[in-house]
């Protein structure tokens, strides 16, 4: 099950992200996996709880994380905008790294930059560069859920 899109502005090594993962799911680093494509035939999965696939991307935001949940009991306690937002602040935090997200249901509309510090920003893209697939801010403004708490 996919729990997100993180779009990192920066390249991070797979060392740093597969630690930040298990630390953020609450899982051991051997129960991550991370791969640069998940259409290989010869993908051996079964010790795999979270999987991440890397795609290089160009502008703003060069990495994007594609996470996957693989376990029932993981998706439950971590679904949710509100829980996505809390956990993207830990994972940020761990590997210094802002990340861009979309919105939920509810801010279908919305994308959010979540910063190491913490501080969670609304941002509008650029939609040119957006249609050739670059990612890039072009407004801000901050943005507190009342169901967010401070990151620790």
């Amino acid at each position: 099950m996919l729990w997100q899109d993180l779009l990192l502005d920066r390249w991070t090594d797979g060392q740093t992200l597969v630690q930040a993962l298990a630390t953020v799911f609450e899982v051991s680093p051997t129960a991550v996996r991370i791969v640069d494509d998940l259409t290989v035939p010869e993908l051996e999965l079964a010790a795999t709880t979270v999987l991440a696939e890397r795609t290089r991307r160009y502008g703003q935001f060069p990495l994007q994380l594609s996470v996957y949940i693989r376990d029932r009991a993981i998706w439950q306690r971590t679904h949710g905008f509100g829980e996505t937002l809390r956990l993207t602040q830990r994972f940020c935090a761990l590997v210094h790294a802002a990340c861009l997200i979309a919105g939920d249901a509810e801010h279908a509309d919305d994308d959010f930059v979540v910063r190491p510090s913490g501080e969670i920003l609304r941002v509008t893209l650029d939609e040119d560069r957006l249609a050739r697939d670059e990612f890039v801010v072009v407004a801000s403004e901050s943005f507190t859920p009342a169901a967010v708490s401070p990151s620790a």
